[in-house]
């Protein structure tokens, strides 16, 4: 049974995944978003679900989803099941708590070991028939708690994953295997167990066979006719009447009694067994299924469930949310578009950026330190990873193309082996984008070859931008090389640019950084002395 949450027709590749993902993570934060995928807190579930690290498993699904781009028509199949969980958190949340809980017990039980149970110990056939117990329960919670919801459901996936379990997880479907596990019963629970105080359940097994008898009393030519199991109370399962109705039982027309018949009890010991085992190998197909559906369940409703986090946690810094669209290659609009990794890691509200670059394949963004130009370029990529997983995005309004792939250049610290200089380090990242780059990709540039001269890096980065943007490739970057920035800026066309377009970090004239984007022409300063003067005056 499939689930098809995630895709209409296709379950999940990890294979499909960016082919610079781990970069992209690190350069991104995106770190801090799979940290708030598994809080806890969503709907005071922490209290009740007290398992704490049944959620840890949540960060890992989350990675694994966003680490693959959607199509245009898989964007918006994802947008109606995210739409409705939005609207039905409590669903959604008890939909993967369930799940979660049965695949943890099946694990308890042994779901990943080699079984050293032989079929003459018995052990294994008890594992089977307790997970069979463990799954169909699960099922009927899961049928239950659809049906609860039914009327409030609206999209695609969700309506039809209903139809889908209604069918395969049938009223007569169900009783059939409750009703198979009532007769197992006695294999695997007590056969008499105390229901309330001083009265008793003993559980009855009936084997009904065919066979012939051979000499020495072995049973010959087996069939099995029958399987059942009668439940019968008791006041006292070890008084007078419970061992009248036994020795009656045994005295029945068509019955062999075989109490202090050793060969017969050895051979009807062992028949049990087999008859257990040949019921459960016909159920394996079932556990198979139900088993296999439960852990993709989990699995598309954890996407789901983190996403719920996630949005929880914006919304507790202020940071609104929004369902992208999709445009062009070259469109990309914003309204007041956040950093949301930043606000969630640092507890605060963040500013906003607004702004059309429509028709632009090359943005060069520079301007004054520490004003936000880094903050900026990760809430589009953030965006941009989180649109084409399907996600809502942290802006009021944003809309832009879809690329297959997505490579990102971030400044990072020296080589901490000390085995290469930081130049040498990014020049290598630098080559593997090159090398597996492809039109209709983003790049984004944050301070790239900064760590080395002025004069060195703005002719290594002209050379690369200029190079990546004449190969259909659009590029975003932040830099302080004025050089660099200044001959784009005049080779491009300048602020009357169809295709570039380039922006500062806002700096009013009292130095103020608002940490907004402004349209504006490379300045020859990034304003660091002011800077270190403000530092001076504060200590």
């Amino acid at each position: 049974m499939n689930v098809n949450l995630l895709y209409q027709n296709r379950n999940h590749s990890d294979s499909e995944a960016y082919l610079d993902w781990n970069e992209i993570v690190k350069d991104l934060g995106l770190d801090i978003l799979f940290r708030v995928a598994r809080k806890d807190s969503v709907l005071g579930l922490g209290t009740n679900y007290n398992a704490q690290r049944e959620y840890d498993n949540l960060s890992l699904i989350v990675k694994r989803v966003m680490a693959v781009a959607l199509t245009e028509e898989e964007i918006a199949y994802r947008h109606e099941i995210m739409k409705d969980c939005l609207q039905h958190e409590t669903f959604i949340v008890k939909l993967f708590v369930i799940c979660q809980q049965t695949i943890s017990e099946w694990e308890k039980k042994g779901r990943n070991k080699k079984r050293n149970e032989s079929k003459e110990s018995g052990g294994g056939l008890t594992t089977d028939i307790e997970v069979l117990k463990l799954l169909y329960d699960a099922m009927k919670d899961i049928k239950q708690l659809f049906a609860e919801y039914e009327e409030g459901l609206k999209s695609r996936g969700l309506t039809e994953l209903n139809k889908r379990i209604n069918e395969e997880f049938s009223e007569e479907k169900a009783e059939n295997l409750r009703q198979v596990l009532d007769d197992l019963s006695f294999f695997a629970d007590t056969k008499i167990k105390e229901v309330k105080r001083g009265y008793y359940e003993q559980i009855n097994p009936t084997i009904v066979i065919d066979v012939g008898v051979a000499d020495g009393l072995k049973f010959t030519d087996i069939k099995l006719d029958e399987f059942k199991c009668k439940v019968e109370a008791y006041r006292n399962p070890y008084g007078i009447m419970a061992k009248l109705r036994g020795q009656i039982s045994r005295l029945k027309k068509y019955t062999i009694p075989i109490i202090g018949n050793q060969p017969l009890e050895e051979d009807a010991q062992k028949l049990e067994k087999e008859s257990v085992s040949f019921v459960m190998t016909c159920l394996k197909n079932t556990i198979n299924e139900y088993g296999s559906f439960i852990d993709r369940l989990r699995f598309e409703t954890g996407f789901y469930f983190g996403a719920i986090n996630i949005k929880n946690e914006m919304k507790r810094f202020r940071v609104g949310y929004c369902f992208p669209e999709v445009g062009s290659f070259t469109t990309l609009e914003f309204k007041n578009l956040k950093e949301a990794s930043m606000a969630m890691s640092q507890h605060c509200d963040t500013v906003g950026n607004t702004d059309n670059l429509d028709g632009k394949t090359l943005a060069v963004i520079t301007g004054a330190n520490q004003g936000g130009k880094s903050t900026f370029l990760r809430s589009v990529g953030l965006a941009q990873i989180m649109m084409q997983c399907g996600m809502f995005v942290a802006a009021e309004e944003f809309k832009s193309g879809l690329f297959k792939n997505i490579f990102t250049h971030f400044t990072r610290r020296e080589d901490s082996a000390m085995n290469s200089g930081k130049l040498d380090e990014e020049l290598k990242r630098m080559g593997k984008i090159v090398e597996n780059v492809t039109p209709g990709s983003l790049v984004l540039l944050n301070e790239s070859f900064a760590t080395t001269t002025e004069k060195e890096g703005s002719a290594i980065a002209y050379d690369i931008v200029k190079a990546l943007k004449e190969s259909g490739i659009k590029v975003m970057t932040v830099t302080h090389l004025m050089s660099f920035a200044r001959r784009m800026y005049e080779e491009c066309g300048g602020a009357e640019s169809p295709d570039s377009v380039f922006l500062s970090a806002e700096r009013l004239e009292n130095g103020t950084r608002t940490f907004k984007m402004i349209r504006h022409e490379p300045e020859l300063s990034s304003f660091g002395l002011e800077l270190y003067e403000q530092i001076l005056d504060e200590k």
